[in-house]
C-alpha cells in the first residue's frame, strides 16, 4: 500500500517533535514498521539498529 506524501511527512513531525512510534501508528493508522522505516530514511531514527551494528563493528575483541 503507498501512503501520501503528506502523510509520511505529518508521522514524521509528530514522531520528532517528541511522539512515540507506536502512538504514530495507531493515530495515524499505519503500521509502526513504516514508521521506522520513514524515520530511517529521513535520518530521524535516533537509536536505529544502525548505529549498535557500527558501534559493535569498532569494538576490540
Amino acid at each position: 500500500m503507498s501512503y501520501s506524501y503528506d502523510l509520511r511527512k505529518r508521522v514524521e513531525a509528530y514522531v520528532s517533535g517528541g511522539g512515540k512510534k507506536t502512538e504514530a501508528a495507531q493515530l495515524f493508522q499505519v503500521h509502526v514498521q513504516t514508521i521506522h522505516t520513514w524515520m530511517r530514511m529521513t535520518g530521524g531514527g535516533a537509536g536505529s539498529r544502525q548505529t549498535g551494528t557500527q558501534d559493535r563493528a569498532n569494538r576490540q575483541a
